[in-house]
């Protein structure tokens, strides 16, 4: 177990390396458009251009290879390609090429005009662009100018339309705004190609990836070929959303729908018009129309409803009529909600608390948030608690709707089907208890906040299944419980607890306090802990105790009630033979004991969840 462990962590470790090879031997025609406007600062312009210069040594650059091209945005008069496609056949010559770039600093420039010039100058057979070759497109931007957005997004959507990989870069190395996260959505392929310029290794690893083609593959031409899914759209029909709004969402969902492959032995939709709760209704179920030209008739004669934003109520109905537990449609397919809405739910609270039971269920849902940018921001919070995830959320106007249509159709594509985990319908109260000693530190106490959220992902969390609690322990007066079973209910609630955690920075490891702690209180039916339930502890600790009998005393009263303990040793001191004695007695049997170092939890992530869901 312990080979295989270490194999699949440099499996990981090499897997970009192996992808980077692979990549780096394909063809591909590389185009890069940066603004020089003074938006950008000198030292982002300038951390960019050397990135560029570096990163393009790493690609197979050559005549018959990869051919790079550049664009400096400015102004449009000024405009110019300053690198043709397969101008240089060497990495050092471009490389010097790139360097020579000069930071013009204007006030303003044209991106919407730099990308037709890419359209019509670069990315065509006379122009140097080759046949049978992928054509990639990397924009390093700033914000996009207000006045230009639609037009970037109209020549973005020419460019995709022609198969060209799009992905941007944000100048910025702080964290994006969300409105401009969801611009830049828009104008890349897919969500996973907004990047940041983030530190240059971090950038480039990034990068790489994402211009691999097997990456690219995610980026379907049309349809949903590769696996079949129930996509249910919960379109919002009240008063605010106004009939001639109304028939542009209409619009928007006949060309996004055209794009899945529907058939009734493939993907399967369903839509349902909600307003006021009475007005709410399921205007036709999945499977109920098996062509494309029955949903786009269905959806063309739908009438308006108007009324209030009953958000809550609709997504009860998609609870109990259309993803009932009691009737499993097609249990070996992916579901996928797509939820579109110009406006906060009346009934909000009710609407996160179906969405929550949805996403349960393993119902992928995404929300997309219509209308102005000022009136978006005004509920857009509540669209990342009920979406799947944030990643999962979009935003645009009406005029905008259109040019999302390839983006969602990747996210849909990509859904995957609910895992049959052995963790699912199980009840377990599971106690996380973490060691918060000085010895740790406020840089890896990160890494295992993470490596506990990540856990938590993977445990199929809910009030009726595995519960979750946690404490933290050092010293005895600051060794205590951060929250009971009994306090959050999903993953991503319990999350945000984990993150919030203050570090104790304690002076001693009181382990053994700590498991009287959840001897004597918590698996004592207090605290939320469940009679009918198995109790498992996962100890996680970088030493051993320095109440070591009392450690070994008390873990083996858990284990006496029926407690499954299962320890994670981070070697980090000299008496790291010592204290991995101590961890390994404390687990319920060898098998349940692991051994790791901070940047490594993530990957043992997987076997803790077997074998916490595999125990008894």
């Amino acid at each position: 177990m312990f080979a295989l462990r270490i194999c699949t962590v440099l499996a990981v470790f090499s897997l970009t390396a192996e992808g980077s090879r692979k990549c780096s031997h394909k063809k591909q025609d590389l185009f890069i458009v940066v603004d020089g406007s003074r938006k950008v600062g000198a030292d982002e312009f300038n951390q960019a251009k050397t990135f560029l210069q570096d990163f393009v040594t790493r690609l197979d650059v050559g005549l018959g290879k990869t051919h790079v091209g550049l664009l400096l945005v400015d102004r449009k008069q000024k405009t110019k390609i300053e690198i043709s496609l397969g101008q240089y056949d060497s990495k050092n010559s471009l490389s010097n090429a790139i360097g020579r770039i000069k930071h013009h600093k204007r006030r303003r420039s044209d991106m919407a005009h730099a990308l037709e010039l890419v359209q019509n100058k670069v990315f065509t057979n006379k122009d140097g662009d080759r046949r049978k070759v992928s054509d990639v497109l990397i924009i390093f931007t700033s914000r996009i100018h207000p006045t230009q957005l639609e037009d970037v997004l109209k020549r973005a959507h020419k460019l995709k339309k022609k198969k060209v990989e799009i992905i941007t870069v944000y100048f910025q190395r702080t964290k994006m705004a969300w409105n401009v996260k969801d611009e830049l959505t828009a104008i890349a392929s897919i969500p996973q190609n907004v990047l940041t310029l983030q530190s240059n290794k971090k950038l480039r690893r990034t990068l790489k990836r994402r211009i691999c083609p097997s990456v690219r593959a995610m980026h379907p031409a049309k349809g949903c070929v590769r696996q079949n899914h129930d996509v249910f759209f919960v379109l919002d029909g009240s008063g605010s959303i106004t009939l001639s709004y109304f028939e542009k969402m209409k619009s928007f969902l006949i060309r996004l729908i055209e794009q899945l492959d529907v058939g009734s032995q493939s993907t399967h939709v369903g839509l349902l018009q909600f307003s006021h709760s009475l007005k709410t209704k399921i205007e036709f179920s999945l499977g109920e129309h098996n062509t494309f030209e029955k949903i786009k008739e269905a959806i063309s004669k739908m009438p308006y409803q108007e009324g209030g934003t009953d958000t809550g109520n609709a997504l009860e109905v998609v609870n109990t009529e259309v993803f009932s537990e009691n009737v499993l449609y097609r249990p070996n397919v992916s579901d996928v909600v797509v939820i579109l809405t110009d406006g906060e739910a009346r009934d909000r609270k009710k609407a996160l608390e179906e969405a929550g039971k949805l996403r349960e269920k393993g119902v992928h849902i995404i929300a997309i948030g219509m209308g102005e940018e000022t009136t978006v921001a005004t509920f857009r919070e509540d669209l990342k608690l009920m979406a799947s995830r944030s990643s999962d959320v979009f935003t645009a106007n009406f005029k905008k709707l259109p040019y999302l249509v390839k983006t969602l159709t990747s996210e849909i594509c990509y859904a995957r089907p609910p895992k049959a985990l052995k963790c699912a319908h199980q009840k377990r109260d599971i106690l996380m208890v973490v060691d918060g000693s000085s010895s740790v530190g406020h840089r890896n106490i990160k890494k295992v906040k993470a490596f506990l959220q990540k856990l938590v992902l993977e445990l199929h969390v809910g009030k009726e299944n595995n519960r979750v609690a946690l404490m933290q322990f050092s010293e005895k007066a600051k060794t205590k419980p951060e929250f009971g079973f009994d306090r959050f209910y999903e993953p991503r609630q319990i999350g945000r607890a984990i993150s919030k955690m203050a570090y104790h920075a304690g002076l001693k490891t009181m382990t053994g306090y700590a498991l009287g702690l959840a001897n004597d209180m918590i698996f004592t039916g207090n605290h939320g802990d469940r009679a009918q339930a198995s109790d498992v502890v996962i100890l996680v600790a970088d030493g051993g105790a320095h109440d070591q009998t009392q450690a070994l005393e008390n873990a083996a009263k858990l284990k006496q009630r029926g407690v499954h303990i299962v320890t994670v040793y981070i070697p980090n001191s000299k008496h790291a033979g010592e204290f991995k004695h101590v961890l390994r007695n404390i687990a319920s049997s060898p098998s349940d004991f692991y051994t790791s170092n901070f940047d490594e939890l993530k990957y043992i992530a997987a076997d803790l969840v077997k074998v916490v869901c595999s125990s008894k």
